[in-house]
């Protein structure tokens, strides 16, 4: 097995300031690391259920995820998969983004202007049409939420002009790259981007001065999102849509949503070490997030804003966080308001995680009560009520039974502390099918 070495970004400033400080950066992250591996034990959330404090152990050779779950192994397929783990922002290296969505961390090096090779800690080095990649974050910020934040602008921007980060500014233009013979004794070319704007002189640039670039996004736009697509975090901030993880004898392929296929370096066991965040959409469950309800609305009389229901955002439509980690799913609710769900009376169950939400900028204030109601028989009928959830709080596992019900209702009440900040959190909410036997 080769050796295993952490990528970290190179440095190019001469500075001993900018030195000093990404090898403080360095030091923290890989703290961090050594933190992160000594408690690699998360709830593992499935379609219809949640495993205490599983451990993620092995891919076995029906491509199953392995668990260590109370001293006993589970196996789980993917597509049984909600949650499990907590996503890292990385090591610093840079980031590459595919055009199915993914990330894939690692240092890059030009083999044409039309052709990258990038090289990673997990993965056989994988050579990348230039026309396959969306953009690329040279300088991924050390901070996770920072680094969605941009990640963020780059998916939402629109226009058919290539689009460049810098340390100070945004930039638009037709990009195109120039590879300049160096005088190193590697020998390997230096990249020089070149803008063009219309009426304005070009501005050449080096890698080591853009944070990030983004192709036209009307010339590369992104792929549908695979439903079935299992998301994978590793820890050197890649973040992979997997359609499936193939077992072999000695190394692991992940196919992607696009259908590329990475091969890593090491055995499955050794391979599940770099995983360190898993999401998914389970087979036969239903997100409230993608649902218009039958019904919502505030409750309470002279209220002085009528908020919104926030479907996998939050109550400003930004994108949900919860204690330092990005939420795929949820629906989020200001008290004191109701929620209502058609359901066919089938069996199923409506599974989410309350809690109080203050998201990481919000005045960490306030406090609210949670209930579930079932409409049965024409009866509307309390099922579940919550204790007072604070920001301090543990959210509470909800997990009912359907059977029978044609409305499902969630309530949030104030609790104890006035209406400020009484925002509510319902991670995961989903109507789900029963599973088919493990």
């Amino acid at each position: 097995m080769p050796a295993r070495q952490t990528l970290m970004r190179p440095v190019t400033d001469n500075s001993l300031a900018v030195r000093w400080g990404w090898l403080l950066v360095a030091s923290w992250w890989l703290c961090c690391d050594a933190r992160a591996d000594e408690a690699r034990e998360f709830d593992l959330h499935v379609a219809d259920m949640r495993l205490p404090a599983a451990r993620l152990v092995d891919i076995d050779s029906a491509n199953r995820l392995v668990f260590q779950v109370s001293g006993q192994q589970q196996a789980v397929m993917p597509s049984e998969i909600v949650r499990w783990g907590a996503a890292r922002p990385g090591s610093g290296a840079p980031l590459v983004w595919l055009n199915d969505g993914s990330w894939l961390a690692g240092q890059i090096h030009w083999k044409s202007s039309t052709v990258m090779e990038l090289v990673s800690d997990w993965f056989v080095p994988l050579e990348l049409p230039v026309d396959s990649i969306r953009g690329i974050i040279f300088q991924p910020p050390p901070s996770l939420r920072h680094r969605a934040e941009l990640a963020e602008e780059m998916r939402v921007a629109q226009g058919g002009e290539d689009i460049v980060w810098t340390a100070t500014e945004q930039l638009s233009g037709v990009l195109s790259l120039n590879l300049q013979q160096s005088d190193a004794a590697e020998g390997k070319p230096v990249p020089e981007w070149k803008l063009v704007k219309s009426g304005r002189p070009s501005l050449l640039m080096g890698s080591d001065e853009l944070r990030a670039i983004l192709f036209s996004p009307v010339l590369r736009p992104a792929l549908p999102k695979e439903r079935r697509a299992l998301g994978l975090s590793l820890r050197d901030g890649s973040s992979l849509n997997a359609l499936s993880l193939v077992v072999h004898p000695d190394h692991v392929s992940v196919v992607l949503a696009d259908k590329r296929q990475l091969k890593s370096l090491d055995r499955s066991s050794q391979f599940t070490e770099a995983i360190v965040g898993l999401t998914g959409n389970p087979t036969g469950s239903q997100w409230l997030g993608e649902l218009e309800p039958a019904r919502y609305r505030m409750v309470g009389e002279k209220l002085p804003l009528n908020w919104p229901l926030g479907r996998d955002r939050d109550l400003f439509q930004r994108a949900l966080w919860k204690n330092g980690q990005p939420v795929e799913h949820g629906i989020c609710m200001h008290a004191p308001s109701q929620a209502a769900y058609r359901w066919d009376g089938s069996p199923g169950r409506f599974i989410a995680e309350l809690s109080h939400y203050a998201g990481s900028r919000d005045a960490a204030v306030g406090s609210i009560e949670g209930k579930v109601l079932l409409a049965r028989g024409g009866a509307l009928e309390e099922v579940v009520a919550s204790r007072v959830l604070r920001p301090t709080s543990q959210s509470e596992y909800l997990s009912i039974d359907l059977k029978d019900a044609q409305l499902v209702v969630l309530l949030v009440g104030e609790a104890d502390q006035g209406p400020i900040g009484d925002h509510a959190l319902w991670r995961d909410a989903r109507l789900a099918r029963p599973a088919k036997p493990r």
